[in-house]
């Protein structure tokens, strides 16, 4: 979600496998357009 991409630029310098999954979150809500499920 919109969130997803904002932990997802953060993630990435902490845990590759994270940013994946909000990456795979963000991906969703673009497509879904909606609300995403917070990742974490």
């Amino acid at each position: 979600g919109v969130f997803g991409g904002v932990f997802a630029l953060e993630l990435f310098m902490k845990n590759r496998l994270d940013v994946q999954v909000c990456l795979y979150t963000k991906f969703n809500y673009n497509a879904e357009n909606i609300p995403a499920q917070p990742t974490g």
